[in-house]
């Protein structure tokens, strides 16, 4: 549970998580602080970036969690449930067999009724940086404030993204993303999945671009929650 500011908006520390009766607990909090104006939590199975960090990583298969999302889906903050797989956060290629950062679900476009987000980030998180994907729903089911399941299957030709068990999304990760970035200069292309193990994450952070308020965080609630019941590897391929 690493301190960790965070899109330049919120702030990650390791008082905002909790574990009881067998769930745990990630708590988001508005603060009066004028530059981190969320208090949230990330966790992950690593200490740091290199696979020598990594507390638990892995190859292929399906991975699973079981999750109660924020109550408050008009949010300026979003729950992220991801993977760091391979080389991606240093930015040294641009292959994303190599690396790849892969958002199995992100919650910024609930408001849209239930509307999920499933995205590839790769180059690193300079001037490399491409990212490509695909939106899914609207899930009205995931808005009764009860538990759901989100899930990723991956092998070396394919992602399926699945909730409650469904596949809403599938794709071979090869040419997506932009041409060119904010520079000018050219892109990479995806080139298919990556073939190095990934670590897990979970999430809650702020920005002002999320969210469907034009004013940041007008009307926002002071306090909500993430909670998990499990997260669960099950290696191999199909």
């Amino acid at each position: 549970m690493p301190i960790h500011d965070r899109q330049g908006a919120s702030r990650w520390h390791p008082r905002n998580v909790s574990v009881a009766d067998g769930e745990l607990t990630i708590k988001v909090v508005k603060t009066q602080d004028p530059t981190y104006r969320y208090d949230s939590a990330g966790i992950r199975t690593s200490t740091g970036y290199t696979p020598d960090k990594h507390l638990f990583s892995y190859q292929y298969g399906y991975v699973e969690a079981r999750l109660k999302l924020p109550k408050h889906v008009r949010s300026d903050y979003w729950v992220g449930f991801w993977l760091l797989a391979g080389d991606v956060v240093a930015g040294n290629n641009d292959d994303t067999r190599i690396g790849t950062e892969i958002d199995i679900i992100e919650t910024f476009d609930m408001w849209k009724l239930g509307r999920m987000k499933h995205t590839l980030h790769w180059g690193g998180y300079g001037s490399r940086h491409n990212a490509g994907g695909y939106p899914s729903g609207p899930h009205l089911e995931i808005l009764d404030e009860e538990y759901h399941t989100y899930g990723l299957y991956w092998d070396a030709s394919r992602y399926v993204f699945f909730i409650d068990g469904i596949a809403v999304c599938e794709t071979d990760a090869m040419g997506l993303g932009g041409a060119k970035g904010k520079d000018g200069a050219a892109l990479a292309k995806s080139q298919g999945t990556c073939r190095y193990p990934a670590f897990i994450k979970l999430s809650i952070e702020g920005a002002p671009w999320c969210g469907p308020t034009s004013g940041w965080e007008k009307n926002m609630p002071l306090e909500d929650k993430l909670v998990a019941d499990y997260i669960r590897v099950y290696k191999g391929t199909l």
